[in-house]
């Protein structure tokens, strides 16, 4: 699978969705980046930009979380803790990544006390109802996973400058119950193999429902099945998403991945 996990993409709405959605403004928002223009290359955008969106999470960023997770299981960090975070219900002070960082920059602090790298992926959706949210998968040994729902409850919930209200953040275990990846039998880690492919499909709704996947091309265009088809996804439409859509951290992106592949070899 290409290990490329891109940034953001400006795409239309759904030529599926109703007309009210399908007219909803999604603007460009772009400009020059400088970093990109000092090393002789002009970049007409920045991914993170507060005035830049996207309509769907696409092909390449929902390979490289499905990558991104399977190499969390092969370096002995399987994402195990499933967090989604009802933003607007917590009274959101600003932009939703930056709630993010401030969430997780005291976790992974905790994390890292206990001698724990942070190994998490992270993504926004916009729902009709439900608003801006945000979904988490994270690692988290079992034998900190209740003081860590605790912390995450309360004192980062706060951190994040989010109001914690009942039903802003839940915490669910990936996995059987106490589940640790070295020595679980191979009926758990089936069962997480399990539970882990069901979290992806979910996370991956957000995809273009008109969009034909790029890993068919050896097949006629006629033949060649939908995004969502080929991921085994239910699509739903998400309201646009300004800056970053997903994230994915460094231990487990791209170029650690690539590194790792490289001294396999």
């Amino acid at each position: 699978m290409d290990e490329r996990l891109t940034n953001d993409a400006h795409q239309k709405p759904s030529k599926t969705a109703p007309p009210s959605i399908r007219e909803h403004p999604v603007p460009l928002g772009t400009r020059r980046n400088t970093a990109s223009m000092s090393r002789g290359r002009v970049r007409t955008h920045t991914p993170n930009s507060r005035t830049r969106s996207s309509a769907h999470l696409s092909e390449a960023q929902i390979i490289g979380a499905v990558e991104a997770a399977a190499h969390a299981r092969v370096i002995g960090k399987p994402l195990n803790r499933f967090i989604t975070i009802h933003l607007e219900k917590g009274e959101l002070p600003g932009r939703a990544q930056d709630s993010i960082a401030a969430f997780l920059k005291p976790a992974a602090a905790w994390l890292r006390q206990r001698g724990v790298a942070l190994t998490r992926i992270w993504w926004l959706e916009h729902a009709t109802g439900t608003g801006v949210h945000a979904h988490m998968f994270l690692h988290v040994p079992p034998e900190l996973s209740e003081a860590f729902g605790h912390q995450a409850r309360n004192r980062w919930l706060r951190a994040a400058g989010l109001v914690p209200h009942q039903g802003v953040i839940r915490t669910e275990r990936i996995g059987p119950r106490g589940f640790d990846i070295s020595n679980a039998p191979q009926k758990q880690h089936q069962s997480y193999a399990n539970q882990l492919t069901g979290v992806v499909r979910y996370m991956g709704k957000t995809i273009n429902p008109d969009a034909i996947s790029g890993l068919h091309r050896h097949l006629p265009k006629r033949e060649r099945p939908t995004l969502a088809a080929a991921f085994g996804i239910k699509p739903e439409y998400s309201h646009p998403i300004y800056g970053r859509r997903i994230s994915v951290s460094e231990n487990i992106g791209p170029a650690a991945r690539k590194r790792y592949q490289s001294v396999r070899r």
